[in-house]
């Protein structure tokens, strides 16, 4: 199995920062926000998400969701 880093994603919540205070609105208001990621791989394979990753998704209210395709 291969294990590798989500190479891009700090620069994508970079991005998304300046949205911060609008899905905090949403989240208060019972809403959900969510970062759609689709994973395309080849046989076994997995990803590792930076704990500093994690915690700036939180911080934006920010749920994470992964979809892979063989």
């Amino acid at each position: 199995m291969t294990v590798m880093s989500v190479r891009g994603l700090s620069d994508w919540i970079d991005q998304l920062k300046v949205s911060q205070e609008l899905f905090r609105q949403i989240a208060l208001t019972g809403g959900i926000t969510e970062l759609y990621v689709g994973v395309f791989v080849e046989g076994d394979s997995g990803f590792t998400l930076a704990t500093d990753d994690m915690r700036r998704l939180a911080e934006l209210s920010l749920e994470l969701s992964v979809e892979v395709y063989p």
